[in-house]
This record gives C-alpha cells, sequence and structure tokens, in this order.
C-alpha cells in the first residue's frame, strides 16, 4: 500500500513514540471509521497529505481525537448515544466533500485562544454545492 498504516473494519490500533514519513498517500489510514485508536507522540512528515484519516463508522464508548500537529480526515461519522468524542485543543478536524458528524452522544471540544479547535471541510466547494457539518440530536 501506499498509507504508512492501512487498517480496514474492526482494527485495534495503539501507535506511539513512531515516525510515520515519506509515504505517498496518508501516515495512518482507517477504513473502519468506528476504530478507536491510541495514538501518541508520533513524528508526521513528508507524506503525500500529512493527516489521520477516518472513513464512515459509529463510535461507541470513549474517543479521543489528540493533538498530533496533524488535521484529522473524515467522512461520515456517528457519536453513538452512549458514546462520547472528546477533541483536544488544537485539533483541525476536515470533512472530505458532503460528509458530516452526527452526535447522538456527547461531544467534548474545548479550545483555546492558542489551540483553537477547528472542523472546517478539506476541500472548497463546488458550486452550488450545500455545506453540512455537524448535527447534534
Amino acid at each position: 500500500g501506499t498509507d504508512g498504516v492501512h487498517a480496514s473494519a474492526s482494527a485495534v490500533a495503539h501507535i506511539a513514540d513512531s515516525a510515520l514519513i515519506n509515504n505517498a498517500r496518508y501516515p495512518i489510514h482507517f477504513a473502519d471509521g468506528s476504530v478507536n485508536p491510541q495514538l501518541s507522540n508520533l513524528a508526521i512528515s513528508g507524506n503525500g497529505t500529512n493527516a489521520i484519516v477516518f472513513g464512515t463508522g459509529t463510535l461507541t464508548g470513549q474517543h479521543v481525537w489528540r493533538n498530533l500537529g496533524v488535521p484529522y480526515i473524515f467522512s461520515n461519522m456517528t457519536v453513538a448515544a452512549s458514546a462520547t468524542l472528546t477533541v483536544e485543543a488544537g485539533v483541525t478536524a476536515q470533512f472530505i466533500e458532503a460528509a458530516q458528524l452526527i452526535v447522538n452522544g456527547r461531544l467534548n471540544a474545548v479550545g483555546t485562544a492558542a489551540q483553537p479547535i477547528t472542523l472546517t471541510r478539506q476541500h472548497e466547494l463546488q458550486p452550488g454545492y450545500r455545506e453540512r457539518a455537524l448535527r447534534q440530536i
């Protein structure tokens, strides 16, 4: 593959104290968006796109998006009613086109003036395309 780490359905990933460099696409790509990786102390550089990518999925339990210095890119993601997604200060989360984050459970996201949390789209929208990003139920 062309990713540093590529995991598919029901993967478990604990990646720490590692360098993910010079991969053709992404340093880390989880095809299954429901995976709950434990990521810490990563050096990420020189990849096609320096980002951590999640496919479509439903989050259950406790999930944390750590500030690793690179954005998270995701497709449609749902936080289940009993689940919590915590987003650390300084995190940037990018939605692929037409993706949304649906929160049925809890979203804990507290940024600071020095380290804001940014939710944005990955690319500019095509003309006439409607933007949908975050929906809380």
